[in-house]
């Protein structure tokens, strides 16, 4: 090999397995092996991470010209936005093993609206910067930022960013895994199996392929939106019902919840809609 190459694909087209796949999977998979209590130390780290790399960023892009005609308001195919925020978002699957797995110090409600609204505000503010600051972004912004015309602070920052999701990552691992084994679906030794080591299989297999977004786009629409933004307002609906049975017929709550389930099945609906006209034109 005398070429290199920022993509996922280093091998052209031919299957091949590189070094950092093995590190990254093999990382990972340890990781996941853990408890959420055991892996706290990793978290901590990737938060670390996470800040030092989006603190970097911002400073970065801030200082060089940016121009606001590099950003559309809406794009030219707004059709898989929303699949890919449902993914990113997918928090709310979360919850039961985090309120199972916490400290007795720890508050879930705060620790949630943190996250959440942290996580949220990085993602607008880098997204928006870099998207001002580079004309043509590719998919990855970490590829296009990670080339030898970047300076090192930037790049710097694009391995922090990349080392921090590959320590967040296994959390779902974990979180799966103990949901299987609590659910009573497979013993633990299988929940491990089909939690830690079939995801990797399929990313081996799918990585490189030109789908890889789409099945994780359609994926979203169809099961995350669900299980992240309609049920938990669902539960949460007739939860209170059931609690209280007296509830007045227009509770502010009760409204808003209804207002908010509305919303969410008319976008997925509509995105849903798009992404198959797309797919069959």
């Amino acid at each position: 090999m005398n070429t290199t190459s920022a993509s996922l694909d280093p091998f052209h087209g031919i299957y091949g397995m590189s070094l950092g796949f093995v590190f990254v999977a093999s990382a990972s998979i340890f990781l996941g092996n853990l408890d959420l209590a055991a892996g706290s130390g990793a978290q901590a780290a990737a938060v670390l991470l996470l800040v030092i790399s989006s603190m970097i960023f911002i400073y970065e892009f801030m200082i060089f010209d940016a121009g606001s005609d590099h950003v559309e308001a809406v794009g030219s195919d707004p059709s898989k936005v929303l699949g890919i925020m449902t993914f990113n978002f997918a928090v709310s699957s979360t919850i039961p093993s985090l309120v199972a797995g916490r400290g007795q110090s720890v508050d879930v409600v705060d620790a949630s609206y943190v996250s959440i609204l942290g996580m949220g505000l990085i993602y607008a503010v880098i997204g928006m910067l870099g998207s001002m600051m580079i004309e043509g972004v590719s998919g990855n912004l970490l590829v296009t930022l990670n080339t030898d015309q970047s300076d090192i602070w930037i790049r710097f920052a694009s391995f922090c960013f990349g080392l921090s999701c590959l320590l967040g990552m296994p959390v779902y691992s974990v979180i799966v895994r103990d949901n299987l084994t609590a659910a009573g679906i497979f013993s633990p030794t299988t929940a491990k199996i089909v939690s830690n080591g079939i995801p990797w299989v399929l990313t081996l297999i799918f990585d490189d392929q030109g789908y890889f977004d789409d099945i994780v786009n359609w994926a979203s629409l169809l099961f995350g939106g669900a299980i992240n933004f309609l049920i938990p307002f669902l539960v949460f609906f007739f939860a209170r019902l059931w609690i209280q049975p007296d509830l007045p017929r227009f509770d502010f709550v009760q409204v808003g919840i209804q207002v908010c389930v509305w919303l969410v099945t008319i976008l997925l609906v509509a995105c849903i809609i798009q992404n198959a006209l797309n797919y069959l034109s």
